[in-house]
């Protein structure tokens, strides 16, 4: 899909979509100049540098995502503190702030929504915050490029921005960019000044960002790759079920399935189905694990159950109940031969357990994490009846040598990862 510039020329664009263009750039100018407004005043009230202390972080808006809730555990974990988790809404993480020994401010309106008068109200709020801090950070991920939100991805920028304004050190942290993003992001991306660090998730985002005038760009890997494995499984039932395909000697396959990306992989439905029962008769068991709890009846866990509900009776089947955290995911993955997955996060988690993984790629962003694992186990989309089977036995016979490629690169994954992290 192309995103069409609202400054471009707007000839061969229908009526409609030129004037909600034009809305939408009013809306962004009359918020940017509210914002600066805003910044101003607060600059006549300077914090001395020796009187800023520890570290502000914007998370994404998880809600149920495993993803999401591994990149804000790893930067509070590891950043220099204290360290306060400032997000949208108290269900946005799933373990909360204070459990990770950090503090959390909900600022609703700061990232999302579309009120003026409630971003700014919350801005203010962010201006006391962060002018107090030594250093700030954007978890950027896949938010960035405007796909999902180009206006909140667009605010995400200016954040950064309005931080290193006021002499914090400022940074998005470990993201991907689409080939095409958003008109408003791009237009983000290149205003934003050399002291906000662009911390690009791959070489190929990091190349993306160049190209399309990001500056200060430096390619990291993704925080969830400084996620430790947990020690002991939680989960219901899932260590006893692991346990019992141990005793029988059956290698267990981890299996995602991601119902968001069923329109770009046409017959998804029927080849995960074929797969697993290809599976089981080959002598394999297989762990259908969600990796997002949000959408409630339509969301991944349901889809999941829903999916594979021909095998409730079998004892080489397990789908668990609903996710699980970041660590566990690592765990379980580390107890499996593979791990096939709709999400890219899983994938990351896996890796961390030492497993590799087949992945269905989707928003162009698994070219550049494949390139770190030095082997490509991608299903591009289209329909995968034919090729799910193919790339998940050719890894299977592979395995070995992908593990090996996996342990190799592993060291220098978590190097780059922790270069997200402030000094």
């Amino acid at each position: 899909m192309t995103h069409n510039s609202p400054f471009q020329s707007t000839t061969s664009r229908s009526p409609g979509r030129v004037l909600r263009a034009v809305r939408r750039h009013l809306a962004v100018v009359l918020e940017e100049w509210g914002e600066r407004v805003a910044v101003a005043r607060f600059r006549r009230m300077p914090v001395a540098a020796e009187m800023r202390t520890g570290s502000i972080v914007i998370a994404a808006a998880g809600n149920g995502s495993v993803g999401d809730e591994a990149m804000y555990q790893a930067f509070t974990l590891h950043a220099p503190g204290p360290v306060t988790v400032v997000h949208h809404s108290g269900a946005d993480l799933l373990v909360p702030a204070s459990d990770l020994g950090a503090h959390d401010v909900v600022l609703t309106g700061l990232v999302y929504g579309r009120g003026i008068r409630q971003h700014l109200k919350a801005l203010r709020e962010f201006l006391t915050l962060v002018s107090t801090a030594r250093h700030f950070a954007v978890i950027g991920a896949d938010m960035m490029d405007g796909i999902y939100n180009e206006r909140a991805a667009a605010r995400r920028f200016r954040l950064a921005a309005i931080a290193a304004e006021l002499g914090v050190e400022s940074r998005i942290l470990g993201f991907s960019w689409v080939d095409e993003p958003a008109a408003l992001a791009k237009r983000a991306l290149r205003r934003s000044p050399a002291a906000v660090a662009l911390l690009a998730r791959d070489p190929v985002s990091a190349r993306r960002l160049r190209r399309d005038g990001g500056r200060s760009v430096h390619e990291v890997a993704d925080l969830a790759f400084l996620t430790k494995p947990a020690d002991v499984l939680t989960a219901a039932g899932v260590e006893e079920w692991l346990d019992s395909q141990a005793a029988l000697a059956r290698p267990v396959v981890l299996v995602n399935a991601n119902p968001r990306i069923a329109v770009k992989y046409p017959g998804q439905d029927r080849a995960y189905t074929d797969l697993v029962r290809t599976l089981v008769e080959a002598g394999y068991a297989c762990l259908a694990l969600a990796h997002d709890a949000r959408h409630g009846d339509d969301g991944e866990p349901a889809y999941l159950r829903s999916l594979l509900s021909e095998f409730a009776d079998s004892d080489r089947v397990f789908v668990t109940p609903g996710v699980v955290l970041p660590g566990e995911v690592s765990l379980i993955a580390s107890r499996c031969v593979l791990a096939v997955s709709g999400r890219m996060h899983l994938v990351i988690l896996a890796a961390v357990g030492g497993t590799p993984t087949v992945g269905l790629e989707y928003q162009d962003k698994f070219e550049g994490l494949y390139g770190y694992f030095g082997y490509d186990l991608r299903v591009p989309a289209g329909d995968v009846r034919t090729e799910l089977p193919r790339a998940v036995f050719a890894a299977l016979d592979g395995q070995e040598g992908l593990r090996e490629q996996l342990v190799a690169s592993s060291p220098t994954l978590r190097e780059l990862a922790t270069k997200n992290l402030p000094a």
